[in-house]
Formats: C-alpha cells, sequence, structure tokens
C-alpha cells in the first residue's frame, strides 16, 4: 500500500531554502540604498526650506538667524534651529517685527533624529559662511566639517588669508 500523504523531501527544503536566502541577499542591500537616498532627498529639502525660512526672517526684522547683519558674511556663533535666538520658530524678544513662526517645529530633526543647526562661521576645506547644518548618517556637524554632514549656505565666502579654513582632521 503506498502513502500519498509523504510531504516534502530534505532536499527540497534545502533548495527552497536556498532560493528564498539569495532572493533576501538581493533585496536588503536594495532596500537599505532606498532608505538612505529618501533620507538624503529629505534632508536637502529640509535644508532649503530652512534657508527660506531664513530669508522670510531678514525680510521681516532685518536680521538673520542670531540676530545677525547682512554683512560681514561669517560671524560667530551656533544654535540649534529651535533655539528662540535662531528665530524661526519663536522670539525671543530681540526680533523687532517678527512674524513667525516660519516654520514648522517639525522641521528641527534630521533624517537621523539629530537637531539642524544654524552656524555663523561654518568652514569647509574650500569656504566659509553662514550655514544650515545636518550632521548626516553619523550625526556629527557642531563645530566638525566632515564628508557625510549636508550643508546649506545662506552667504559663502572663499578661504582668503584673513578667514584661513581649517580642513578638519582625518579620523
Amino acid at each position: 500500500m503506498r502513502n500519498d500523504d509523504r510531504g516534502f523531501t530534505f532536499i527540497e527544503l534545502l533548495v527552497a531554502l536556498t532560493i528564498v536566502a539569495i532572493l533576501a541577499r538581493l533585496a536588503v542591500p536594495a532596500l537599505l540604498n532606498a532608505r538612505l537616498k529618501a533620507k538624503v532627498a529629505r534632508v536637502e529639502a529640509d535644508l532649503s526650506v530652512l534657508v527660506t525660512a531664513g530669508s522670510k526672517l531678514y525680510a521681516d526684522t532685518g536680521l538673520y538667524p542670531l540676530h545677525l547683519l547682512e554683512d560681514p558674511c561669517q560671524a560667530t556663533g551656533e544654535a540649534f534651529v529651535t533655539d528662540c535666538s535662531v528665530g524661526l520658530f519663536c522670539n525671543d524678544g530681540s526680533f523687532n517685527n517678527w512674524h513667525g513662526p516660519y516654520i514648522e517645529l517639525s522641521a528641527g530633526l534630521d533624517p537621523w533624529g539629530r537637531r539642524y543647526v544654524f552656524d555663523a562661521d561654518y568652514t569647509t576645506d574650500t569656504s566659509h559662511g553662514r550655514a544650515f547644518v545636518s550632521g548626516g548618517p553619523n550625526k556629527s556637524g557642531l563645530n566638525v566639517s566632515d564628508a557625510d554632514n549636508f550643508v546649506r549656505f545662506v552667504c559663502e565666502a572663499a578661504a582668503t588669508p584673513e578667514a584661513p579654513v581649517v580642513t578638519p582632521p582625518a579620523s
């Protein structure tokens, strides 16, 4: 008598698991790459919105974030964009004619969960000036210029002998 309910053999199960493993190995890197591209697109869009908000702040108050005038391009100081001294979300009382908030509070965090920074003297190896900064995937950025930072300058100047550009040490 023959039993037709025998199920799968060990070899058949092994072949099926191998095929699933190969497909997973191909799909996971593509998924991770898509997630990174989405985060990069979001941080670039957020930085554009922050620059526009800074321009609206200037149009209303005559001051840029951190109470800075238009000149000189480079000043000192940095703050998280959610700080009232930056003027985009709230007014610390020093921005006359403030009509904000100029941006939603949820825009204060980059895709990696860190707060965006307004840096009045951000320096790269080729330029310096006022900038909105995300620390990128490694989550650095405050006073550190490295390869994975995302930066949108509000005003930018090339390196000069009076304002030399400091290259960060290699990690």
